[in-house]
């Protein structure tokens, strides 16, 4: 997680981790081998998106990361050796997305390093914010 989130920033794209991650921020423990993390990939940085994570280390496919862009929808990022798996997901341009963005906060996320998450509020479910 921790290098996702170094990839996010040093590329500087916008993000929030979502879903069961961020109620294990605040407090309520989770069992989870997965992370969802919202991320605003433009279809043009793509590319240099998939290009941070070693081969050796991750499997990431450009061309769902590219379908997903054009679909305003996921993909992942696997990690095989520690079978951590990042969902990230590319949501459609609408007034809920953006407000989800506005309402990101950086939240302590391990002993040394922080993330953006949302501000605690009740989430929506799945269906919700797909439709935007």
């Amino acid at each position: 997680m921790r290098f996702v989130v170094s990839v996010l920033e040093r590329l500087s794209l916008r993000y929030f981790v979502t879903r069961s991650t961020v109620t294990i921020f605040y407090g309520e423990p989770r069992f989870t081998n997965d992370i969802d993390v919202v991320v605003d990939l433009p279809a043009d940085g793509v590319a240099e998106f998939c290009r941070q994570f070693p081969e050796d280390e991750f499997y990431v496919s450009a061309d769902a990361a590219r379908a997903a862009v054009s679909r305003h929808a996921m993909f992942n990022i696997i990690q095989p050796r520690s079978g951590l798996k990042v969902d990230v997901i590319v949501p459609a341009p609408s007034e809920f997305n953006r407000s989800r963005f506005a309402r990101a906060r950086r939240v302590r996320a391990g002993e040394d390093w922080d993330a953006q998450a949302p501000a605690r509020h009740r989430q929506r479910s799945e269906d919700q914010w797909r439709r935007g």
